[in-house]
């Protein structure tokens, strides 16, 4: 009779054992798979929010440039993600055809604040002056942010109808975007003519 009293009594304690575990299992799991349905939920928000987003209006202007700045601060290589290499090798390529329709100017815009965006973050100038330090450029990174936020600001205002291709602003940034490809293509032959005279 005690030798049964005292195996429920072990077995009533290893029960008890296994509340505070099961607590600590609830406890991790339960925040963890309630983060994964927040994310889903905004997720499926954006996706909502991204389909009743008209082209030609600056709210899909604000879509395509935050897609730009999440792509770079994004840490997964992604496929989609374009290289600075692609993004303006895509500019100097299509120079100055950014206009032939609606997905044409999407990805320019995209692909300038991209650039633009790899090396200067999009909220700089709201940074603490103590943190603003990182993000000095050199003259390369400088002309390739330049380069992307020309070419976007030559695009937006066709893009969103508040002004035409053939508008003295428009032609205007087409110009300092030409400049820049020039200073870009000029360095590159520079540095394969130094790289052969070093062979």
């Amino acid at each position: 009779m005690e030798l049964k009293e005292k195996e429920l009594k072990k077995n009533k304690k290893v029960s008890w054992i296994w509340f505070p575990i099961l607590f600590v299992m609830l406890g991790i799991m339960v925040p963890s798979m309630y983060e994964r349905y927040i994310e889903r939920q905004e997720e499926k928000q954006r996706e909502m929010e991204k389909a009743n987003i008209l082209p030609n209006t600056t709210d899909m202007v604000y879509e395509i440039e935050s897609q730009a700045d999440k792509d770079n601060s994004s840490i997964s290589d992604n496929d989609k993600k374009p290289t600075v290499k692609d993004c303006i090798d895509f500019i100097k390529g299509r120079f100055p055809d950014y206009y032939d329709n609606n997905e044409m100017m999407e990805k320019t815009i995209y692909y300038g604040r991209y650039i633009e965006y790899f090396y200067r973050p999009r909220n700089l100038k709201y940074y603490p002056k103590n943190e603003q330090y990182k993000y000095k450029l050199d003259n390369e990174q400088l002309e390739v942010v330049l380069l992307g936020q020309f070419v976007s600001e030559a695009v937006i205002p066709v893009y969103i109808q508040s002004d035409s291709v053939d508008s003295e602003t428009t032609q205007k940034r087409l110009e300092k975007v030409k400049e820049i490809i020039n200073l870009i293509e000029l360095e590159e032959i520079q540095k394969i003519l130094d790289e052969k005279s070093n062979l």
